[in-house]
């Protein structure tokens, strides 16, 4: 199977792109919490990136820490948690029909 092919909103993925650009890690944590008490087990944005050698590359993001914070952490290196401010990383949040473009093209 494949995913059905819809026209989306061209300024909509932009922006998540800018906004994956403006993510750094502000801090590696030594000791972390239980992936539970992150929220990593069940993330609450997950973005993933395939190459062009079609290698995948999977962001989570957790649970908030002291509101300007949230957990997060790269698959391929499930054991180094680092924290992501809050206020860049909230505006991954998107639902698929923020992505999609209406029939009238808007």
């Amino acid at each position: 199977t494949q995913p059905v092919q819809e026209d989306v909103k061209n300024g909509a993925v932009n922006s998540i792109i800018y906004q994956i650009n403006q993510l750094k890690v502000e801090k590696f944590l030594a000791d972390a919490p239980s992936l539970a008490a992150m929220g990593l087990d069940s993330p609450t944005i997950q973005v993933t990136v395939t190459l062009k050698d079609r290698t995948e590359h999977s962001l989570q993001i957790g649970k908030p820490v002291e509101s300007k914070y949230l957990y997060a952490r790269l698959t391929r290196s499930s054991n180094t948690i680092f924290l992501l401010k809050a206020e860049i990383a909230e505006k991954l949040k998107v639902k698929v029909s923020d992505l999609r473009a209406s029939a009238d093209g808007a």
